[in-house]
């Protein structure tokens, strides 16, 4: 992750997202990847209220 959050590992991001989806901010993406080998992608979904600010006016 050379240009990321600067996590050093898998299970920290994890942990991270985790937290941040307790909190609202983000949600995991669903999974769209029927019949396609190897490992599951975990893509996260940000809650588009945050770009609008703290009182969400945009």
């Amino acid at each position: 992750m050379q240009d990321g959050p600067g996590i050093p590992t898998a299970e920290r991001l994890t942990a991270a997202l985790e937290e941040l989806s307790g909190l609202g901010w983000v949600r995991a993406a669903p999974k769209n990847r029927q019949g396609m080998g190897g490992r599951s992608r975990k893509d996260w979904l940000v809650n588009p209220a945050l770009g609008r600010g703290a009182h969400g006016v945009g």
